[in-house]
């Protein structure tokens, strides 16, 4: 054999060798859940194994025969979270990989077993949304956000925090398909994101967020896909990656109760209100392309800023309290934050606006204390009010004024109707809670539901599956599918405080609802 045969020979074993090495490294190995793990969540699972193979198919069944468990989804990160799964149940799962689309690499079979039936209740009074047919609520322990099921009401999953205070949680998935639950803690003035499926810290936020009177969350998809995470802190807007919780951006602005910004995903500009300002930022780098001055001293509440981009217009409309409940407005902007139209209204600290379809909705508050009630009950001030958003023209305005309350700061929309529910704290402390259904094309009051006592809870109301959520109080609307309400007030980015139509189909009577533990 010549010098150049055995040259020839040699590089074949070694590309061999190479080839085989590639193929080694792509063995699979499984991470989580462990092997016979137990109680796991029925909300989803977190699959997670290391392997060199560029894509995976990702097999999931309760049978336990390697061949018979059925494949469930196809993906490229070493990552797979699973759709909702059933209590008390054993299911077996497996990992195939591929490299460069050929070969076949398969992990062992593993299985775990999901937590049985809880027999507790999960409602919680404080604020919420709802993703994938689960709720998630916050507790006044100000510790646990609690996952409760939609029909039952049982608790699923507590999530552990430390100090929240009058803040929707954010469930949201990071790049890899990950699901996370997002929260902000007071005493430390971070933000921290914990895995949903199994309540373990993903990241946390630095100390720079800063609470003053409120919190909130909204999110934007940069142009790399990133979701950014944008925390309202009282030192201005904060925007945090949703992979570790790393500061891409911040816009200082002073506020006294942190409104939640509304986002305009096509243009990539977000509109934040802060003390005596309202703005319109780069979403992308944070820097701020017009501020507008509103009135001295005005300050926003802790609820929600608007924004409309429909066939009406483009507007931004605001709620501002302005540190007296007779000195509030609403105001509406248009996309240079130009004013185009302002309106007196009697606006507490919580006071939030709705909008659907044309129209913005608003209710008017007494105060909480009874210092405010023996100022404001020489006015006519209980109405829910329908204006125009184009003009602020009023198109009905609903009276109120034989009811006794104090407060109602927010109305919410579904499907052709506005449900309003009372908050007394002062003069009116003793009196039931009210939820009053109007029809919105009119201003008609349907129905009035009494819950048969007192209750004063600011928390914003939730909708979905056919019942109001509010209070830890489940209310049966009527019929309806298990859709999503993103965020505190509902409506993917724009704060627009209404349900999606399917959430109540088949109307019923009004009747409150309590959670019955399973047989």
């Amino acid at each position: 054999m010549t010098k150049s045969n055995y040259t020839i020979l040699s590089v074949c074993i070694l590309a061999s060798l190479i080839i085989l090495a590639c193929e080694n490294n792509c063995n699979i190995s499984l991470i989580t859940p462990s092997d016979k793990a137990a109680s796991q969540n029925v909300i989803t699972i977190r699959f997670t194994w290391t392997s060199d193979c560029d894509s995976f198919d990702v097999f999931l069944g309760t049978g336990s025969d390697y061949k018979d468990i059925p494949k469930v989804a196809t993906v490229i990160p070493n990552v797979f979270n699973t759709e909702r799964l059933a209590f008390n149940t054993t299911y077996f799962w497996k990992i195939t990989g591929y490299r460069n689309g050929k070969g076949s690499f398969s992990s062992p079979v593993w299985s775990f077993t999901t937590r049985d039936h809880s027999n507790t209740s999960g409602l919680s009074s404080e604020y919420g949304n709802i993703r994938n047919g689960v709720g998630y609520f916050q507790d006044p322990n100000g510790t646990d956000v609690k996952a409760v099921d939609l029909d039952s009401f049982e608790e699923l999953w507590t999530y552990k925090f430390e100090d929240m205070y009058d803040v929707s949680p954010m469930v949201e998935k990071a790049k890899d398909g990950t699901w996370l639950i997002i929260e902000h803690e007071r005493a430390t003035g971070r933000v921290k994101a914990r895995y949903l499926a199994d309540g373990d810290e993903a990241w946390v936020s630095d100390n720079n967020i800063p609470y003053i009177g409120g919190t909130g969350f909204n999110y934007y998809i940069n142009k790399e896909g990133l979701t950014v995470v944008l925390a309202k802190g009282s030192n201005g807007l904060h925007a945090l990656s949703i992979e570790d919780g790393s500061e891409l951006w911040f816009t200082p602005a002073q506020s006294w109760y942190s409104t939640i910004p509304a986002v305009d995903q096509r243009n990539r500009w977000i509109y934040s209100q802060s003390f005596e300002r309202v703005e319109k930022i780069n979403a992308e780098t944070g820097r701020v392309i017009k501020s507008k001055y509103t009135v001295p001293e005005a300050m926003t509440t802790h609820s929600n800023t608007l924004l409309v981009d429909d066939e009406y217009g483009y507007f931004i409309a605001t709620a501002n309290w302005n540190g007296n409940v007779m000195n509030g407005d609403i105001a509406v902007y248009d996309s240079t934050l130009n004013l185009v139209w302002k309106k007196s209204r009697f606006i507490e600290k919580l006071s939030s606006v709705c909008y659907h379809n044309g129209t913005l909705f608003s209710a008017q508050c007494g105060g909480w204390y009874l210092f405010q009630n023996k100022l404001t009950d020489k006015y006519d001030w209980k109405y829910v009010t329908a204006f125009d958003i184009r003009n602020g023209d009023i198109k009905w305005n609903l009276s109120l004024a034989k009811y006794n309350y104090d407060n109602i700061h927010d109305v919410v929309y579904c499907n052709n109707y506005l449900y309003a529910i009372t908050d007394n704290t002062g003069t009116h402390v003793k009196d039931n809670r009210l939820l009053f259904k109007i029809r919105v094309v009119d201003g008609f009051l349907e129905e009035v539901l009494d819950f048969g006592f007192p209750k004063s809870i600011c928390a914003s109301p939730v909708i979905s599956n056919g019942k109001l959520f509010e209070a830890g109080i489940p209310t049966l609307l009527g019929q309806g599918e298990k859709c999503d309400w993103y965020g505190q007030y509902g409506v993917r980015q724009l704060n627009h405080n209404s349900a999606d139509d399917k959430s109540v189909i088949k109307f019923s009577k009004m009747k409150n609802l309590q959670f019955n533990p399973v047989k």
